[in-house]
């Protein structure tokens, strides 16, 4: 439809890979999951999400899971709540890590999408805040003599 593969007529009507952003404006479409979020990739996931690349499988995975499962709720509700479940237990298995990294100034990974990546560097800066916050708290403390109140 914009270039990217060639569409192709089948008995159902015409079959085009589209872009998320332009499929509600179709008068009427059906949802092939893409293989990032099949079955078969949930069930990975599901089983153990932190050694997976999502960077490479997905840039934005959870925004466009997010906007699948809002498509496909009406016409495929159990679809829809499984990619759900797969994308809440997705950000869970993974989040402690990233807010780990963050905390103790290791480096980014490369394995993050854009919302994990949001959150490490959102995290970072929090514990950059917090030291520089204790450090000026140690110099301004350290001058002052506390009073004993006996």
């Amino acid at each position: 439809m914009l270039g990217v593969t060639k569409p192709s007529q089948n008995a159902d009507g015409l079959c085009a890979d589209t872009p998320l952003w332009l499929i509600e404006s179709a008068r009427s479409y059906t949802i092939h999951l893409p293989q990032s979020f099949s079955p078969n990739m949930q069930s990975i996931l599901n089983a153990d999400a932190r050694n997976v690349n999502l960077s490479r499988l997905e840039q934005h995975y959870y925004s466009n899971g997010m906007q699948l499962c809002h498509l496909i709720k009406k016409e495929n509700p159990d679809i829809a709540f499984n990619l759900s479940k797969c994308l809440l237990s997705t950000l869970t298995q993974r989040l402690g890590d990233i807010i780990s990294n963050a905390a103790h100034a290791q480096n980014k990974s490369n394995k993050l999408d854009s919302l994990e990546m949001a959150v490490f560097q959102k995290g970072k800066k929090c514990k950059d805040d917090i030291d520089t916050w204790l450090r000026q708290d140690r110099k301004g403390g350290a001058s002052k003599k506390r009073k004993r109140t006996s």
